[in-house]
């Protein structure tokens, strides 16, 4: 089904990303999955090829994409799951460290990770981003947590992400003519 196609997937250690990973696998993609900690290993056969790489460094999201390159020549699609929280404080009750920490885990390696890749989907004529975040971005309010629970509260992985749902909206946008599709969930 998606024989010619050449996947890459960040976030691949977790478990959405093993899942999807294997999923691209399973429908016969080549698939390069990139984490912080990632082995060969973590996945079986010659179309899976394991990076471990920091995302919020754009050298580092270049490298990844490089290395893509120059194993199949080319990036169909990436899968750009990477991301998380900063749980235990409400907005009001958090600093700027906190802001610091979640737009480097959120933003950062999204950002990075569309700059090494757009150029190589250009260049080809066509490829496909999907940006993968919490449920809060798909349903308009963040999953209450902890305290807050039962309630719409503030806190939750949502408030931490919704730049990329709207970094995705401006590229869908902008990316149209140069044929390369992008997306957020």
């Amino acid at each position: 089904m998606l024989g010619e196609k050449v996947v890459l997937v960040t976030g691949a250690s977790g478990g959405l990303g093993s899942a999807v990973t294997d999923a691209f696998l399973q429908a016969g993609a080549s698939v390069a999955g990139v984490a912080r900690s990632i082995k060969q290993t973590d996945s079986v056969g010659d179309r899976f090829l394991a990076l471990a790489a920091e995302l919020s460094n754009l050298e580092q999201a270049r490298g990844v994409v490089s290395s893509v390159v120059a194993k199949w020549g080319r990036v169909d699609v990436l899968v750009h799951l990477v991301g998380g929280f900063e749980g235990g404080h409400s907005v009001a009750e958090s600093d700027d460290a906190a802001l610091d920490r979640m737009i480097g885990i959120n933003v950062k390696p999204a950002y990075s990770m569309l700059r090494a890749v757009l150029p190589v989907m250009r260049e080809q004529g066509s490829g496909a981003v999907l940006a993968i975040g919490a449920i809060a971005e798909a349903t308009g309010h963040p999953l209450p947590t902890g305290r807050e629970r039962g309630s719409r509260g503030e806190r939750g992985a949502g408030r931490d992400r919704r730049p990329l749902a709207a970094t995705g909206a401006v590229l869908a946008r902008r990316s149209g003519p140069q044929r390369a599709r992008v997306g957020t969930r």
